[in-house]
Order: C-alpha cells, then sequence, then structure tokens
C-alpha cells in the first residue's frame, strides 16, 4: 500500500493543489515533495531542512494528516532508503527515538544536504 501510494504521489507531486505552506521565516535550506512512512501508508507532503531541524508537513489532501519536525541534534544516523535493498526511493532517518522513512526523487542530494548540515 505504502509503495502504491509512493508511485502515485510522484505523478501528482508537480501540481499546484498539493503545496504545502509553511508559517515560518527561517532560511529554508532545501525542500521537496516527499511521502512520508506512516504505518503502510505513505503520507504526501512537503520535506525541509532548515539550519537547526528537519520539518515534515502533510498536505490536506492526506487521510493522517500531521508535521513532524526533527532536530538535526537528535538525528544518529542518515542513508538512502532502498526498496529490496536495490532500488533508491528515499532516505531513512534513525533519530534517538524512531526511525523516519522518507520518499522522494533525489535522495542523494538530502544525503548531502544533511551531511553539510552537521
Amino acid at each position: 500500500m505504502g509503495i502504491v501510494s509512493f508511485f502515485s504521489f510522484k505523478s501528482m507531486k508537480k501540481d499546484k493543489r498539493f503545496d504545502v505552506k509553511l508559517e515560518t521565516d527561517e532560511e529554508i535550506i532545501k525542500q521537496e515533495g516527499a511521502n512520508h512512512l506512516k504505518k503502510i501508508e505513505g503520507v504526501g507532503g512537503k520535506l525541509f531542512l532548515f539550519k537547526d531541524y528537519l520539518f515534515f508537513k502533510s498536505h490536506k489532501y492526506n487521510i493522517q494528516k500531521h508535521s513532524l519536525s526533527i532536530p538535526i541534534s537528535e538525528i544518529k544516523s542518515y542513508e538512502i532508503y532502498k526498496l529490496f535493498g536495490l532500488f533508491p526511493l528515499g532516505i531513512k532517518i534513525i533519530t534517538i527515538n524512531s526511525k523516519e522513512i522518507f520518499f522522494m526523487d533525489k535522495p542523494n542530494e538530502w544525503i548531502h544536504a544533511l551531511q553539510a548540515s552537521h
């Protein structure tokens, strides 16, 4: 189910109806449409990298609407998330308390951005 959500999200993510608005003046280092794997559902939204934290906010068309803030200081590790160990689909973030998976188009760019922010 999550994989199906991921592929359907790829086809609609450029659609302006799925834009996510933030109410902050902080400088955004990187942003991209992404799916946050929440249980078995890929929740569509946008992933943002700020100086001190990673932030995900779902768009309004999801069943599981949510936001998630991960302080950079709490990230223990991160890596490319690969389906069956072969197909790079996103990034996996391991924190002090959780494991989060985000699907996006260019996971290597996110790894580089996270390395630069650490």
